[in-house]
């Protein structure tokens, strides 16, 4: 009598300047694969223009860790598209997106996993407890979601302001078939439909580095938002 397969859930990660995240993304990864080992998993890393020496330190530091892929963009062009990379090249059944930084713990791995499961084609994560006093960025982050799912033609979107999503198959495949360049691939999750959930989880400290999400670069991720919506 055969084994059944394990349901394949791919890691995207999107990494600018991450040298020094690669040794802890890969310890994570291995933690991750020994908790959840119902589950099968990759880890994409995708190279977002890093000029610090990104690839070649995850390279070194995920010998070993398991199933990983390191995708290489020409440019520095954003994490919504490099989310957009990874989502194009995952094998799973299912992608989740994590943040080079380390801040989510290990157990809302789970937590995405148990819904997606359970029958959710999307999975949304939100934190309930934030790692540092918010701030500026943290303020305009919150105040574009409320504005955003009340204004556009995208009422999934989460007011609390999306932190991760697990995308399963069938609703990734409606991604990836979507002609948009200038990509907010969180407001296409929420508009494209299927059955969407939430999970909520408290935000782990930034082990080093600070955040590059950059006023210019959530300026034009409002604009690229309403035009697509």
């Amino acid at each position: 009598m055969m084994t059944p397969a394990k349901p394949l859930l791919s890691l995207v990660i999107p990494a600018f300047n991450e040298v020094d995240s690669a040794g802890d993304i890969a310890e994570f990864y291995r933690d991750i694969r020994r908790t959840y080992s119902d589950v099968d998993f990759e880890l994409i890393i995708v190279d977002d223009g890093s000029n610090d020496g990104t690839r070649d330190a995850f390279h070194l530091a995920l010998a070993g860790t398991g199933p990983a892929r390191i995708i290489t963009l020409s440019r520095n062009f954003g994490s919504h598209a490099g989310i957009s990379a990874g989502f194009a090249h995952a094998r799973g059944d299912a992608v989740l997106t994590l943040s080079a930084d380390r801040q989510e713990p290990l157990d809302a791995i789970g937590d995405f996993i148990t819904e997606w499961l359970d029958g959710a084609d999307i999975v949304w994560g939100l934190r309930s407890v934030r790692a540092v006093k918010r701030g500026v960025g943290d303020s305009f982050a919150r105040g574009f979601s409320r504005i955003y799912g009340t204004h556009s033609d995208v009422p999934n979107y989460p007011a609390e302001g999306p932190s991760q999503i697990l995308v399963a198959r069938p609703a990734l495949d409606a991604l990836n078939s979507m002609p948009e360049l200038n990509r907010n691939v969180l407001a296409m999750a929420a508009w494209v439909g299927f059955d969407q959930r939430r999970v909520y989880f408290e935000q782990l400290p930034r082990p080093h580095g600070v955040s590059k999400w950059t006023t210019k670069r959530k300026m034009k991720l409002v604009v690229d938002s309403f035009v697509e919506f």
